[in-house]
């Protein structure tokens, strides 16, 4: 059986990342995706031209983060087809303004 492009671009997206996918994308004892050392990962993959978050959506993937002591992360992949290599979609990542403001200073002071 074919594995379903949604799960190959998912697991390509958490292991890019770092991080290891969950079994059966979270439905199991470990929730979301799959996570790295710092934050709780979970991909969404949509073949429309826009996508909504909703906000109780991410409240609880931040929540479930915050139990396990990781930052919530969502990522969004707008995927035009099985033509198009993983490294040509459009991805997007949306972070909590404070996990963004740490990676910011850490990235800002490895340069001086």
């Amino acid at each position: 059986m074919a594995i379903p492009r949604y799960d190959q671009l998912e697991k390509k997206s958490i292991q890019w990342l770092g991080g290891k996918p969950h079994p059966a994308s979270g439905a199991l004892l470990k929730k979301h995706d799959g996570s790295n050392d710092e934050f709780l990962i979970e991909v969404k993959t949509t073949t429309q031209k826009s996508f909504s978050i909703l906000r109780t959506y991410i409240k609880k993937l931040g929540d479930y983060a915050l139990q396990r002591g990781l930052a919530p992360m969502m990522v969004v992949i707008f995927d035009d087809g099985p033509a198009v290599r993983f490294q040509d979609l459009d991805k997007y990542v949306v972070i909590e303004m404070e996990a963004f403001q740490d990676l910011w200073e850490r990235a800002t002071c490895a340069d001086h």
